[in-house]
């Protein structure tokens, strides 16, 4: 059986790879654009680069 490796990124991170501003990803979670964090903490969350990355080729490829 394969083993998975997820990489978690930041939001930070996230808004870099999509070049967007902070409100303009929260925009972009509310219409289901990007999908939801992770939520690991009370404050902490983060997103699957796989799953971003899979945006920005969506986004490119529009």
């Amino acid at each position: 059986m394969a083993t998975q490796t997820i990489t978690l990124i930041k939001a930070k991170e996230v808004q870099e790879l999509l070049a967007v501003s902070r409100d303009k990803l929260r925009q972009l979670i509310r219409d289901g654009v990007v999908p939801r964090p992770i939520q690991l903490g009370p404050k902490t969350r983060r997103w699957d680069r796989a799953e971003v990355l899979a945006c920005v080729r969506a986004r490119s490829a529009a």
